[in-house]
């Protein structure tokens, strides 16, 4: 045989063993002592195949299984290995200023937002903190006003906010004038005040109602000359356009005198109506 077709040794013994087989078939049939007669009716054969060994070609089979078991298994542990290796490469690390955080409620929040800070993370993070001041009983710590502190300036280091996410927390935690008083839809406004060290548990609801949760609503009364009328909020599930989007008639002023505000509005939906998306 050439290098090129040179067959695993266990099949050179395997066609060897056939070759002889053959060769001695033959001999013997050439001096009379094997005939066609000695077998059955059935088309017999080529003597060398009769002749091959069984065990042989059973191992040889086996042999080959075995190697094509290994190599699958080899496969399959190197995929499996890629895919362990694309998991690790794809995991989000958490920023190490998250790991400075002193307050345990603060840093699991923050580890939870997986590098994308969204209103609702950021709702859940004053809540759950406003949570822990009430269930332990005690006020904003200054440990704890520091870590808010932290936040707000690392928002956007190993870690993707929106600039209407960083004012709003930052207006939460560092202060604004907005944050005077709190409605929340009664008959009359009461104070509240700026974020500070030594803040209720109440206070630090208020102002995350304020800025982040949407519940600092305007008055229940509007009166309108000299007429008292009372109003009710509730959640509505439809949607805040119209299919083809923000229009100039969509706006309805009512009683109330703030028709410098809608007619601006009106304007900006009437000239840029996608704008008025964001």
């Amino acid at each position: 045989m050439s290098a090129s077709n040179t067959l695993p040794r266990q099949q050179d013994n395997t066609l060897a063993n056939a070759t002889s087989a053959k060769t001695a078939d033959g001999l013997l049939s050439d001096a009379g002592f094997l005939g066609q007669s000695n077998f059955s009716a059935s088309p017999a054969l080529p003597v060398y195949q009769s002749a091959l060994p069984s065990n042989s070609l059973m191992a040889a089979t086996v042999s080959t299984t075995a190697a094509s078991t290994a190599a699958l298994s080899s496969t399959t542990s190197t995929t499996a290995a890629s895919s362990s290796t694309l998991k690790m490469s794809t995991a989000t690390t958490a920023p190490s200023w998250i790991s400075t955080l002193s307050d345990s409620v603060l840093k699991a929040d923050m580890n939870a937002m997986s590098g994308t800070v969204t209103e609702a993370g950021l709702a859940k993070l004053v809540t759950d903190l406003s949570a822990e001041l009430t269930s332990n009983k005690t006020t904003l710590s200054s440990s704890q006003f520091n870590d808010l502190k932290t936040i707000v300036a690392d928002l956007n280091v190993g870690e993707t906010a929106s600039a209407y996410n960083l004012y709003t927390l930052n207006a939460l935690v560092n202060g604004n004038a907005a944050n005077a008083s709190w409605t929340g839809g009664n008959a009359s406004s009461s104070s509240l005040g700026n974020l500070a060290a030594g803040s209720s548990a109440t206070q630090l609801s208020n102002l995350d109602g304020k800025w982040l949760l949407g519940t600092d609503l305007p008055s229940s009364t509007v009166t309108v000359d000299g007429s008292t009328s009372k109003i009710t909020y509730s959640t509505s599930t439809a949607a805040l356009f119209g299919a083809s989007g923000p229009a100039a008639s969509d706006v309805n002023q009512g009683q109330l005198g703030d028709c410098y505000y809608l007619a601006s509005l009106a304007e900006v939906a009437s000239q840029d109506s996608a704008s008025s998306r964001t």
